[in-house]
């Protein structure tokens, strides 16, 4: 008789399942987003949403990697950040690689160019560029913030929101899971240090920084990350810096 031998996976190995839509673990507990949809977060409008509109109100606004992975995010969530910025700014123009999903919005109405945006030229300058969510996932940062010097007006502002890599809900994420959730298009993990040590690199200076909660669906995860930020500020889940072209 003839055995069948299933070799055992090492614990190292862990399969890990993500929401194809945030790269969230779906079966986590805090923070399930299979839905693709804020319509069960805690808050109507993310913090960073509202600071990113308070800096674009009535200006000329360049959104870089604008579509937030699919073209559904303009329909599933109130606080899609290009749309807010749009509602606000002077004029919006808006970059990204995916090419389907920019077709698809732009017959929605917005202005959303096919651009890689490690290589682009416009011709032009504007008076803010946003870079939201972005950083951590392109292959070289520093050609980014080149393509960004090139397009920032003199007195331009650029704004750049990212996970806070300091952030203490990676600990209890360790502590309940073994592990870290991470996106799988993510490439870098920045903090305050790394983030501005990279800007400095390219001749952009800081002007303000927040630390703020995300927006999850659940009001325990909401909680705890309000919790963390009131014991110490760098604990919070969003790094969001506000820099000035250097001259």
């Amino acid at each position: 008789m003839s055995t069948l031998i299933t070799e055992k996976k090492p614990e190292t190995e862990l399969e890990y399942t993500h929401c194809d839509f945030c790269g969230e673990d779906k079966t986590d507990l805090f923070n399930n987003c299979t839905l693709k949809t804020n319509k069960r977060r805690i808050l109507r409008y993310s913090k960073r949403y509202k600071i990113v509109q308070k800096y674009c109100l009535g200006k000329t606004v360049l959104d870089l990697g604008c579509v937030d992975h699919f073209a559904e995010a303009e329909d599933n969530f109130n606080d899609w950040l290009h749309r807010g910025i749009k509602d606000v700014a002077k004029e919006v123009v808006g970059l990204d690689n995916a090419e389907e999903e920019v077709k698809l919005l732009n017959q929605r109405g917005y202005n959303i160019l096919v651009r890689n945006v490690e290589n682009f030229n416009l011709g032009r300058r504007f008076e803010v560029v946003v870079c939201g969510e972005l950083i951590e996932h392109v292959n070289n940062p520093g050609l980014v913030l080149q393509n960004v010097k090139k397009h920032l007006a003199k007195d331009g502002i650029l704004i750049i929101t990212t996970p806070n890599s300091e952030s203490m809900l990676w600990f209890f994420y360790n502590l309940v899971y073994g592990r870290v959730p991470c996106n799988p298009t993510h490439v870098c993990w920045y903090n305050y240090q790394t983030l501005t040590e990279l800007c400095r690199r390219y001749d952009f200076e800081v002007v303000t920084t927040y630390y703020e909660v995300g927006n999850p669906n659940s009001r325990v995860l909401y909680n705890l990350e309000r919790f963390m930020r009131f014991i110490r500020k760098n604990w919070s889940h969003e790094l969001i810096v506000i820099f000035k072209n250097k001259h």
